[in-house]
């Protein structure tokens, strides 16, 4: 089966990123026709790592507990999609219960925690990227993917798209996609298929890819599932 390229389907650009006025750029993406993307040094109180493919949108991508953005941007490389990978605060972990990071350093304590300090890098990435926001993440990212999804604020992003990740406490509200393996490790798959299928019953914009064979580790493959799950969403 052939996978089209998101930028194909996605929703058209909404206006030119030259008059954001977003400071010191970091990244400006000038290689191809059409609107020239330029990013701040840094997103809200976050540094990121920026792969600047061909879509008109973006996504944010959140690595896992222990996991780096680089390894989603080496498994982004091959593909036209434009991607924001930012650091958790504390290097390599966004939350630990508790609210104590490494060597007593205050962090946030849950998934929740994490997602409030990622609304003003969302809101810095959409004063500048003329395009749609989409917010991806796996594994713990995940679980702040899905905190973010929870957030009744308008326009932080379009879709969400989770792979391995726990679901928010309270009702998601952004239209969301969970790819789950079914012999996942870290969150069993059933009880996740169960808990989502009472939240669809009450109404919340969510919606599950079962993969068969998928343990929870992040893979190449993985990210062309969620490319693939974008232009899904995008329709």
């Amino acid at each position: 089966m052939k996978i089209l390229p998101p930028w194909q389907i996605a929703l058209p650009v909404m206006a030119a990123a030259g008059a954001a006025g977003v400071g010191l750029a970091a990244f400006v993406h000038r290689d191809r026709p059409g609107p020239h993307y330029t990013l701040p040094e840094r997103l809200g109180d976050f540094d990121y790592l920026f792969h600047p493919g061909e879509s008109a949108g973006v996504v944010v991508a959140l690595h896992d507990h222990g996991s780096t953005p680089q390894e989603i941007l080496d498994a982004a490389s091959s593909s036209k999609l434009s991607v924001v990978a930012p650091w958790a605060r504390e290097g390599y972990v966004w939350f630990s219960p508790g609210g104590e990071g490494p060597g007593g350093a205050p962090m946030p304590a849950s998934a929740e925690d994490a997602a409030a300090e990622l609304v003003t890098m969302l809101e810095d990435l959409r004063d500048a990227w003329p395009g749609n926001v989409y917010i991806a993440g796996h594994g713990a990212g995940a679980d702040v993917a899905y905190a973010l999804a929870a957030d009744a604020r308008p326009g932080l992003a379009q879709k969400v798209i989770g792979s391995s990740g726990r679901l928010p406490s309270g009702p998601v509200v952004t239209p969301t996609l969970a790819i789950h393996g079914r012999n996942d490790a870290r969150v069993p798959y059933q009880p996740f298929a169960d808990a989502a299928a009472q939240r669809v019953s009450q109404g919340e914009p969510l919606s599950i890819v079962p993969l068969t064979n998928v343990t929870g580790s992040f893979t190449g493959a993985l990210l062309l599932r969620w490319i693939k799950a974008l232009q899904r969403l995008a329709t």
